[in-house]
């Protein structure tokens, strides 16, 4: 068995005590196999000032290193001073016992060491390297360490430092298992990279730990490394669920991998609460390093609990030959949330030669976008859009819709007779239970000022801040793109800056988006207020707390016998209250239907429609043959309320601003000025000439959209409504 105890000391009866346990954890004399590789160990006994030497700790280490085990110390973090590695460290029975460990900055290339980190020699008796402290070093400076609450921190010393060195030990005990702790010691102390002054010395030691070279000087010494492969050895890599257990059902999917030598047809996982657990028998096959994502069969628990265990029990009806990595844990969050489903007809038959139109599970509008991947979790992001066309293959396949939200909450704007703020750091308080990202917000003055804004945490630290320049008389729109994860306790703040109106006499606490964030009260004064203060508007988006939404897909192996997909429009522009004539072109079909993108259906193969509102509406044409094989094609159509024989677009270049260019992912249009249409057609066109978006902008000063999905290249957005204006352009990269 390989494994390692980490001790803490408290006095020398207790550490003595805990040595003597750590010989024979199980109390029974006859076994062995509980006896550690490795005991690490963080402590010092003050209560031994020099006498450490000839104390009771020299025949305990003798014994524990004659029985294999390896004992590794952190030297102290008493330095920079020499003389100062702690008690019992100084003890130098041999030049790697005791094996005394110091702290490296291993954030920096040159490895210095840690100002902390304490100094030989030792004071105790001897010449050479055996007076020499400490032996070796490993890094000890911001390491990425465990803290209580189930978290990570960024710890400094040499108990950062001593771990690395029991882990390379631990690692060299896999490959030489008939070794013991002396010779690991002895590898990784002789093949160590020289740090400082040429040579060993009291305060690096003799460099630091290289476990590869380690490795390899036990080869060269003759030592043949263990086949690090077993005949059944399956890893749990990864448990998951949504981040909300929607309705209360716990839906967990595994990561695994084959680490062994055999294939694997079976093996067989529990998993649930501490009041429940659920079998799950997993068929099938899977080769020698292949890994899987395997969804267990989804259960309404019978108790609330907040943490999924899931435990792999044996594999191809035997036990596991490396059980260590067969079990995880995964925090839920049980929600009566209702689920999204995918909108599929079940009768809907996929042939070849067809094509698949793709239906969001919200449908086509809304405040809302959908990207499609092929996986639940991660995978890779294959369409965005809430209506696509999609050409049918000949296997069966998932898809999984991930719905983006883009909302507003909050006041939308101050009283009437708005009251200046002028406290520092006022604004709201909110807490997140799911994460979001804070797109923008509105803000009110009196006078031009530059404004710092900031979101501070429980702890208010800073995790966010932005100063925006010269901040208008009026309405400001701050676009930040901030990602807020959950918390409790969050303020969104002024931090710098003249006065922003607030409300004290309009407030509707709380304001919530279900699920996702709730404005608990104003804040300021360091404390919570019953004023809306400062912060207007707030545009948020974020994604489906339920997770991502499955699509099932069956093709038939039937050839579809409809000639190419054809139909046709009387025009692609319609200026209200005119009507659309839309007419069927397509061969051997037995059924056409048209979706007329604003909610009307039509069966028949002419159609005549009238829009009752502007916008950009996608048509859905869809037919299908005698042998029932389905197909489909889409077209966008522009509603216009204007009447005129113009077409003309709103205000001019300059009254209206586009960036960031060049873009990446979200384009942003601001209006400089209010008195522009408030309803606009938005065009953007590739450098052929062929739209590529078409959407509608019905409010507000900001518009925006996602072309993370365009190709890079020269693009043209053109803005439609009631004045003339020549087209903008961007460069997407």
């Amino acid at each position: 068995m390989d494994w390692g105890a980490i001790l803490c000391g408290v006095g020398t009866s207790d550490n003595i005590g805990a040595f003597e346990w750590a010989v024979d954890p199980d109390g029974n004399e006859d076994t062995a196999d509980d006896i550690p590789d490795v005991i690490n160990n963080s402590w010092y006994d003050p209560s031994l000032n020099e006498l450490d030497c000839y104390s009771v700790y020299v025949p305990i280490l003798q014994t524990l290193e004659v029985i294999g085990v390896a004992v590794v110390f952190s030297a102290g973090n008493e330095g920079p001073d020499p003389g100062t590695i702690t008690q019992p460290h100084n003890i130098n029975i041999n030049e790697v016992n005791a094996f005394t460990i110091g702290a490296l900055n291993g954030n920096s290339s040159a490895l210095p060491i840690a100002d902390f980190s304490s100094r030989g020699p030792s004071h105790c008796e001897g010449e050479g390297s055996i007076k020499i402290k400490p032996e070796v070093s490993a890094p000890g400076v911001q390491v990425r360490s465990c803290v209580p609450g189930n978290e990570f921190a960024l710890l400094n010393g040499t108990s950062m430092a001593a771990p690395h060195v029991s882990g390379a030990i631990l690692l060299l005990k896999e490959a030489f298992p008939d070794l013991g702790g002396k010779d690991f010691k002895l590898a990784l102390y002789n093949t160590c990279r020289d740090l400082g002054a040429p040579g060993e010395d009291n305060i690096f030691g003799m460099g630091i730990i290289d476990v590869f070279a380690a490795y390899e000087y036990l080869v060269n010494a003759g030592h043949v490394p263990a086949n690090p492969y077993k005949e059944r050895d399956l890893m749990l890599l990864e448990a998951k669920t949504s981040f909300y257990a929607c309705e209360n059902i716990v839906e967990p999917f595994i990561l695994v991998e084959n680490n062994g030598v055999d294939i694997v047809t079976s093996f067989l996982v529990e998993y649930g609460g501490p009041l429940e657990t659920k079998s799950f028998v997993w068929t099938g096959s899977m080769s020698p390093k292949e890994r899987k994502y395997i969804s267990l069969e989804a259960f309404l628990p019978e108790s609330d609990f907040d943490m999924i265990t899931v435990s792999i029990v044996s594999v191809n009806d035997g036990a596991d030959e490396r059980p260590f990595n067969n079990s995880i844990s995964a925090p839920i969050v049980l929600s009566e949330r209702k689920k999204v489903v995918a909108d599929i007809d079940e009768t809907e038959k996929i042939c070849k030669n067809s094509q698949i139109v793709l239906t969001s599970p919200l449908g086509t509008t809304g405040n809302f976008t959908t990207k499609w991947y092929d996986d639940i979790f991660d995978g890779n992001l294959l369409y965005t859009g809430n209506l696509l066309l999609l050409p049918a293959d000949e296997s069966d396949k998932t898809l999984y819709a991930e719905i983006t939200y883009n909302e507003s909450f909050g006041e939308n704007a101050p009283e009437e007779n708005p009251t200046p703020e002028s406290s520092l750091e006022s604004g709201l308080m909110f807490d997140t239970e799911f994460g979001f990202t804070l797109e923008s917000f509105d803000v009110y003055s009196a006078q031009k000022h530059t404004v710092d804004v900031a979101v501070l945490n429980e702890n208010n630290n800073v995790v966010h801040v932005i100063s925006r320049p010269q901040t208008p008389i009026g309405k400001r729109t701050i676009n930040v793109q901030w990602y807020i994860p959950p918390g409790k306790n969050y303020k969104l703040v002024k931090k710098l800056g003249k006065d922003l109106y607030g409300n004290k006499n309009v407030f509707n606490f709380p304001y919530t988006i279900d699920d996702v964030v709730t404005i608990k009260s104003g804040f300021k004064n360091g404390e919570a207020a019953n004023e809306y203060l400062g912060f207007y508007n707030l545009r948020i988006k974020h994604t489906e707390p339920c997770g991502r939404v499955p699509y099932q897909f069956s093709s038939s192996q039937t050839d579809s016998i409809t000639s190419e997909v054809l139909f046709t429009l009387s025009e692609d522009t319609v200026r209200l209250p005119n009507l659309l004539e839309a007419s069927s072109l397509t061969e051997n079909v037995s059924y056409v239907s048209w979706d007329m993108g604003d909610g009307t259906r039509y069966v028949d193969s002419t159609v005549t429609h009238e829009y009752l509102s502007a916008g950009t509406y996608t048509i859905c044409y869809h037919v299908k043959d005698e042998n029932l094989c389905s197909t489909a094609g889409l077209k966008d159509v522009v509603v216009l309320r204007t009447t005129s024989t113009e077409e003309s677009t709103i205000a001019e270049a300059e009254e209206i601003i586009l960036y960031p260019n060049p873009v990446s992912d979200v384009l942003f249009i601001e209006k400089l000025y209010k008195n522009l249409s408030e309803n606009i057609s938005v065009m953007i066109y590739d450098q052929n000439g062929s739209r590529v978006f078409s959407g509608e902008w019905n409010q507000g000063d900001i518009w925006k959209t996602d072309i993370s999905g365009l190709p890079g290249g020269i693009y043209y957005v053109r803005l439609f409504g009631q004045k003339q204006v020549r087209s903008q352009r961007f460069v997407k990269f």
